[in-house]
């Protein structure tokens, strides 16, 4: 259901988005494309909440439990409304807001869960109205309590118990014409019974209604094989789930290639020709239906970047990027997953197999395109840093996902040229040869790892450790062109200068001075 449903709703919002920014459309065609981008956002929370609601329910889900501050995430939460409580002049108000309630919970379903309670509070709440949230515990500090209380129509004494039911849907006589999909409520009691809580409603005495959820504090009822304990601090993983309608113009440097080769692995028709309408502004790109295509094609054309959707027939994307990570001809080519599956769970799983970015879709469409920007540009410099200084730079979490195969392949290349710099017959066959693979195969995997040409890069080897000798004292520059594998000092000469932009003679002047 998840593919089914987020690829259509890709193919909705992304060409939305390229008309609003590339036409000119009168003040009506703007708010009609305001309203299409709204309702889809709307799905994708349907969507969302649906296939959580599922997974709780068939006991699949996992809670990562950690000690955090519940007022300070009611205060991130409250952030989300404060824009549409300015404009329908709601009073949204926190009590109190400065007392700090840590307990132990997952604290990402427990956000859905205070986002659910304050969306119903808005949905069914009048302008000029006061919505309320309060926070507070038991003496013993065993319990807290959280409580969203509105003014809106409220719900029948009789209906009271039925609201947190899937798909229910309260029967006002005289509502405002607003009607929630019937998963919020559900969803939030399962979360919270997850959680050993309660969660229950009820009638305020003037009007509207109060939702109340009580949570223990402690975590010694967290147990069995769903609960896994996380570090209160978590460190950001690099999955980007960018809020639709949001991001910036990719900025494409004047140095990053203009046709880099793309491979685009998608097996829907629709989304791949709109994806490759978008991509070929600035790449050369290729395509395929599936991952065994797509892994077919990566093998041939060794391409800087792989953008792949996850579920696929045939092969799916993850089977495509494991075998594409374990082959030493492709285990350099970075790879964006795009994928329908958004749980924590798929995300993870998409990085451990070797994935730079796993990317939720509906995606943003200007996000996509700078994420690809900056790993092609970041993949070179990391590369030509590791040829300069012939040792790799250290990784931070946040940097591009580098195999050790890759690291094994430079290391060797640097160690076969170092090894045969004065053998003037030495070239691109003979380390194509000695690292074992076919000439052409060798020349795209350097190339695209490095930007260099091979042979670009046994000269620059040459050239390095020519100036080794110079700064070592060596004087001859005959001997020394001859010992690094020129066969001729005047065209050594040249390429020393058109490298260091001084000749070897000026360049032992300028040491020497």
């Amino acid at each position: 259901i998840s593919h089914e449903l987020r690829t259509p709703l890709t193919l909705i919002l992304n060409p939305i988005e390229e008309i609003g920014k590339n036409e000119a459309l009168s003040p009506q065609g703007y708010d009609q494309i305001e309203i299409v981008k709204k309702n889809s956002n709307r799905m994708i929370r349907f969507i969302n909440q649906l296939l959580d609601f599922r997974k709780l329910e068939s006991g699949k889900a996992k809670l990562q439990i950690a000690h955090f501050d519940l007022t300070m995430l009611v205060k991130e939460v409250l952030t989300y409304f404060r824009e549409t409580a300015l404009q329908r002049n709601i009073s949204l108000s926190l009590l109190p807001s400065d007392l700090a309630i840590n307990i132990w919970g997952d604290k990402d379903k427990l956000e859905i869960v205070i986002y659910n309670l304050l969306s119903n509070a808005f949905k069914f709440s009048a302008d000029h109205s006061n919505i309320g949230v309060k926070i507070d515990s038991d003496p013993s500090m065993k319990y807290v309590n959280l409580s969203v209380e509105d003014q809106g129509v409220g719900v029948p004494a009789n209906q009271l118990k039925e609201i947190f039911n899937l798909y229910y849907q309260v029967d006002h006589q005289n509502d405002m014409n607003q009607k929630g999909s019937g998963i919020g409520l559900a969803l939030s009691k399962e979360i919270i019974e997850l959680h050993g809580g309660q969660i229950s409603a009820h009638q305020n005495e003037d009007r509207g209604l109060t939702v109340k959820v009580a949570l223990l504090t402690d975590k010694s009822h967290f147990v069995g094989e769903n609960i896994e304990f996380i570090e209160s601090q978590q460190v950001a993983v690099p999955v980007k789930q960018v809020p639709k309608g949001e991001g910036n113009t990719p900025v494409l440097s004047d140095d990053l290639q203009p046709k880099a080769k793309l491979l685009l692995v998608e097996d829907n028709d629709d989304l791949r020709n709109f994806l490759t309408t978008q991509l070929n502004r600035f790449y050369e790109v290729e395509t395929a239906g599936d991952g065994a295509e797509g892994l077919q094609k990566a093998q041939k054309l060794v391409p800087d970047l792989i953008l792949s959707d996850v579920m696929m027939p045939v092969m799916s994307g993850i089977d495509m990027l494991d075998q594409l990570k374990n082959d030493i001809s492709t285990s350099h080519i970075p790879v964006v997953l795009l994928s329908a599956k958004f749980s924590i769970e798929d995300q993870i799983k998409g990085l451990q197999y070797g994935a730079d970015y796993y990317i939720t879709k509906p995606f943003n469409n200007e996000f996509l395109m700078a994420a690809i920007a900056g790993l092609i540009k970041q993949r070179k410099r990391i590369f030509t840093e590791l040829v300069e200084n012939k040792h790799l730079p250290p990784l931070e979490p946040s940097d591009i996902v580098i195999t050790d195969k890759d690291k094994l392949f430079m290391e060797k290349v640097i160690e076969i040229v170092e090894q045969n710099m004065e053998n003037t017959d030495f070239n691109i066959d003979s380390v194509a040869e000695a690292i074992g693979m076919g000439r052409s195969t060798f020349y795209r995997k350097f190339k695209s790892l490095t930007d260099f040409a091979p042979v670009e890069f046994v000269r620059h080897m040459r050239l390095q450790r020519a100036k080794q000798f110079l700064d070592g004292g060596e004087k001859s520059i005959s001997v020394i062109a001859y010992t690094v594998g020129f066969t001729n000092a005047k065209y050594f000469s040249t390429c020393f200068k058109e490298k260091y932009k001084l000749s070897p003679s000026e360049y032992l002047k300028s040491i020497g001075e």
